[in-house]
C-alpha cells in the first residue's frame, strides 16, 4: 500500500505538511494566507487543520502578528526523539573532529520521510563561516550535500516519489528535478555527495553518508565552505576526513553509497 492510497490520511498529511511549512517560516511566525497558498489548501480549510493543531499545543498563533509558529509540545516530542535516537549525541565527537581538522562547518542530517532535517551543526575556525543550514531545518531530499546523500542510497522507485513529490519546491533552491538525479547518480559513482553551489551559489559542500550501526538508519555527514576553499582535491580530503573520523570514534567503516 503506497503513502497515497492509505484510508483517512488526508487530513493527517495536510496537518503535517502545515507543521513542515510553519517550521521553514521566519522566527516570527507566518501567517494562515502564506501556509494556505503553499499547502494548496482553501484558506477555511487550513484554518481549521490551524486551529486544532494550536488546541494540541503544535502550534501557537500570535493574535498580535496574526501569525502561526511551533508550539511547545513539538519541543517536548522532540526532545523525546532525541532521547531515544540519541543520534546528536552519538555523532558529536564526530563533527567536532572534522570541523577542528578541516576549519569549515559540518553538519549531522537524518532522512525524515521524503525531507531531510538538520539534526545538529559544529562550527570550525576558518572566518568565514557557510551556516547555510541552522538546526531543525528541514529541506527537500536532494537539496545540498548531506541532503543528496541520504537521497543517493533510496531506491529508484522511491527517488521517482519524492522527485515528484518537490517538483515545484525544488525551484526555491535553484533545482530542477533533472539536477537532483544528475546529482544522485555522480554521488553514487563517487561514493559522495557535492553540492557545487547549485544552491548557494557562493558555497560548496561534500555530504557522506554514514550508518548508525541501528538497523538500516543512516545520517549524512557534509561539510560546507566558500567555494574557494573547496576545490576537487579539497573534497576529497574532507571525506577522507569525515570517513576517518567515523572509523576512529564511532568504530563504523565508511564506505561507498549504495543503491538500495
Amino acid at each position: 500500500m503506497t503513502q497515497k492510497n492509505i484510508p483517512g490520511s488526508q487530513s493527517l498529511r495536510r496537518a503535517i505538511s502545515i507543521l513542515k511549512i510553519i517550521s521553514n517560516g521566519q522566527p516570527n511566525g507566518i501567517k494562515l494566507t502564506e501556509i494556505a497558498a503553499r499547502n494548496e489548501l482553501h484558506v477555511a480549510t487550513c484554518h481549521r487543520l490551524l486551529r486544532a493543531l494550536s488546541e494540541e499545543g503544535l502550534v501557537l498563533f500570535t493574535d498580535a502578528t496574526k501569525t502561526y509558529r511551533l508550539g511547545p509540545e513539538l519541543r517536548r516530542l522532540g526532545w523525546c526523539a532525541d532521547q531515544q535516537s540519541g543520534l546528536e549525541r552519538t555523532f558529536n565527537p564526530v563533527l567536532e573532529r572534522v570541523a577542528e581538522r578541516t576549519g569549515d562547518t559540518v553538519f549531522l542530517s537524518v532522512r525524515s520521510g521524503m525531507n531531510a532535517v538538520c539534526l545538529a551543526r559544529k562550527q570550525g575556525a576558518y572566518p568565514v563561516r557557510a551556516l547555510v543550514l541552522d538546526i531543525g531545518s528541514i529541506r527537500p531530499l536532494g537539496v545540498g550535500a548531506g541532503s543528496v546523500a541520504l537521497c543517493a542510497s533510496l531506491s529508484d522507485s522511491l527517488i521517482d516519489e519524492i522527485l515528484a513529490h518537490h517538483e515545484t519546491e525544488y525551484s526555491r533552491f535553484n533545482l530542477q528535478p533533472s539536477d537532483v538525479v544528475e546529482l544522485i547518480n555522480r554521488t553514487r559513482v563517487q561514493g559522495y555527495a557535492v553540492n557545487d553551489g547549485r544552491v548557494i551559489p557562493e558555497y560548496t559542500g561534500v555530504g557522506v553518508l554514514v550508518p548508525t550501526g541501528v538497523g538500516d538508519e543512516k545520517v549524512s555527514i557534509s561539510v560546507a565552505a566558500v567555494n574557494s576553499r573547496m576545490s576537487p582535491d579539497r573534497q576529497k580530503e574532507i571525506v577522507a576526513e569525515i570517513r576517518a573520523a567515523c572509523d576512529a570514534l564511532l568504530g563504523q567503516p565508511i564506505g561507498m553509497v549504495e543503491e538500495a
